[in-house]
């Protein structure tokens, strides 16, 4: 599993990658193929301007396994923290080790670093959860929506 940074190529690769984490949910409001896509599309494009706002030195990667794209990771790297502030996979690629091999590099760079990790998920979202969990997020904050979740880099761990 290797990764690169995205470029204004990999629009079309990122808007799937979203779509394919939304796309079921929403098929089952009743929209029409079409309906579907355009309200996909346009929140796609509420949540890359919300991220850009926010983090606006983030980056973004694309995932590679066995030389396909199949999937995209935003991180922030503040002084105090790092930020998840999203990781997503095609559907297909779910279920593979993927998505841990990729927060495991995370975890490494943030010991190196000396910082924690935060990162929000979707509280419906229950696989995600349960992984962050198996990989030592703590939960430290919660709401109707999201539950805010931090790993501790291991004391001494720092260079």
């Amino acid at each position: 599993m290797n990764q690169r940074s995205a470029t204004a190529e990999d629009e079309t690769f990122l808007y799937e990658v979203y779509a394919g984490t939304r796309r079921n949910e929403v098929a089952e409001w009743g929209f029409g193929t079409r309906e579907i896509e355009l309200f996909l599309q346009m929140q796609h494009r509420a949540r890359q301007a919300s991220y850009s706002a926010a983090y606006p030195d983030a980056v973004c990667r694309v995932i590679y396994a066995a030389d396909k794209p199949i999937g995209s990771l935003q991180v922030y790297y503040g002084s105090e923290s790092i930020v998840l502030i999203d990781i997503a996979l095609l559907p297909e690629a779910r279920g593979k080790g993927v998505g841990s091999a990729v927060l495991l590099e995370l975890q490494q760079k943030a010991a190196q670093l000396g910082l924690p990790v935060m990162l929000h998920v979707d509280n419906a979202n229950v696989l995600a959860r349960k992984l962050y969990g198996k990989l030592g997020f703590k939960e430290t904050m919660a709401d109707e929506i999201y539950t805010e979740m931090r790993w501790e880099p291991p004391a001494g761990r720092a260079t």
